[in-house]
């Protein structure tokens, strides 16, 4: 009984320490209290806070804000640190142009169990370190001290000591990277990014919307557009998601990646070190350049994904898929090329390996091609998967489609329209379940 009233107790002492504080660039003043009638104006009274479980940082919407403010102090799984908005109106805007300040980063989070929800963020910072790249190749000391200035950079920026941070309902636009996770037991859900045509560091480095380092990540439900620069050291580069932890996270493992939209990017993933059991799952993917490359990594599975590989080649690589290593799964995809790609043939540089299990995969070329580049594998075929309206970007299954009920039966419990799974006698290949006729 003593023990239930002195948990009782700290609950209730946690609850009271728990605040609100409320910024509003439009009403507010400095010399507020950040109250909720009496709002702070501007980011610099968050500079010195602590924050203790469960406390929340409320920004009105309608304002805009310059700069950025660092997340210290600790929430808790029942208890975390929030940041959101309140009020009616457009979304709370973000800005950091300045890499000189937080390295561009608008929120940088060093705190743990921290939830970042309904923000936009926009035209922040790329890296600006000044370095000669003319032997960025041969001079390896030269190329890390680059590669660590440009790895700071992140409208969302956690640090690797930090872990359980959720991303949520954001809007990213123009963000050299938008969210960056070094730590652990993150989710990066439900946000947009689009429209980010500038290098990160030029010419190595182009955009990327997301960036994980680190093990137990989740990345979902996300919309992913137009992430590419053209021109550089490759002719284009950038991309929807790259997996690197050189220099500031951890051994990547475990991530999952699914029910995203990417359209347009400079690639859909790219896994730069490390890399074990990853799933990439029910993802639509019609972007430039590649699917995955999988630079690194083993044991990971690539599961009934719709993969649209026929824009024209912008760079000097242009294929489905690069392995490195062993070990991976590739089941139930649809895989539709054009321009004498092929989902298992080609690759990049030196990471050629396409010795990868493959089955119930269906395939189409749509200039008449052979679209495979292997032997065709188990419940394999090459065929029109008759989507309903391709070319706008409807790559929902007609009720011929050769892609039905055609798939191996997984693990997983929802297609991209979050229908459960499956629907008729087992799986569809591709992303989405043809959906039940109506009586």
């Amino acid at each position: 009984m003593k023990t239930l009233a002195t948990m009782a107790c700290l609950l209730v002492v946690q609850l009271v320490w728990a605040k609100t504080y409320y910024i509003n660039s439009q009403t507010g003043s400095d010399r507020n209290k950040g109250t909720n009638d009496k709002p702070w104006k501007t980011l610099s009274r968050l500079a010195s806070l602590p924050f203790r479980p469960g406390d929340s940082v409320l920004f009105a919407r309608g304002s805009r804000f310059r700069g950025g403010f660092v997340v210290n102090g600790e929430g808790t799984m029942q208890q975390p640190i929030y940041i959101g908005s309140y009020g009616r109106g457009a979304s709370p805007y973000f800005s950091n142009p300045d890499y000189g300040h937080l390295n561009g980063n608008v929120i940088q989070v060093r705190a743990s169990h921290v939830v970042i929800e309904g923000l936009s963020f926009a035209n922040t910072a790329a890296c600006t370190y000044q370095e000669k790249p003319d032997t960025y190749w041969k001079d390896e000391g030269l190329r890390t001290r680059i590669d660590k200035q440009v790895l700071l950079v992140g409208a969302i920026y956690q640090r690797s000591d930090a872990h359980h941070l959720t991303v949520r309902r954001c809007s990213f636009r123009d963000c050299p990277f938008g969210v960056y996770c070094n730590g652990q037991y993150n989710q990066i859900t439900k946000n947009s990014f689009r429209d980010c045509n500038r290098f990160v560091w030029k010419p190595f480095w182009g955009p990327v919307a997301v960036v994980i380092a680190n093990a137990y990540n989740e990345v979902s439900y996300n919309t992913c557009r137009n992430y590419k620069v053209l021109g550089g050291a490759f002719g284009a580069d950038g991309g929807f998601i790259e997996l690197d932890s050189r220099y500031y996270g951890g051994p990547i493992h475990s991530v999952a990646i699914h029910h995203n939209y990417s359209e347009g990017n400079e690639g859909f993933m790219e896994v730069t070190n490390s890399g074990r059991h990853i799933m990439v799952s029910y993802n639509v993917s019609n972007d430039f350049q590649q699917f995955i490359f999988f630079w690194e990594g083993d044991s990971c599975d690539v599961d009934n994904n719709t993969i649209i590989r026929t824009k024209p080649a912008n760079s000097g690589v242009n294929v489905v898929f690069t392995f490195k290593n062993n070990g991976f799964r590739i089941r139930n995809n649809i895989i539709e090329v054009a321009n004498n790609v092929q989902a298992f043939a080609g690759g990049a540089y030196e990471a050629r390996n396409f010795n990868q299990l493959h089955e119930h995969n269906l395939y189409y070329a749509t200039d008449g091609k052979d679209p495979v580049g292997q032997a065709l594998g188990k419940g394999e075929r090459i065929a029109d998967p008759c989507f309903i309206d391709g070319q706008s970007g409807n790559y929902r299954l007609r009720a011929h489609s050769p892609a039905i009920d055609a798939g191996l039966l997984l693990k997983y419990v929802l297609d991209f329209d979050q229908r459960p799974l499956p629907v008729g006698r087992t799986v569809d290949i591709g992303a989405f379940e043809l959906a039940p006729i109506q009586p």
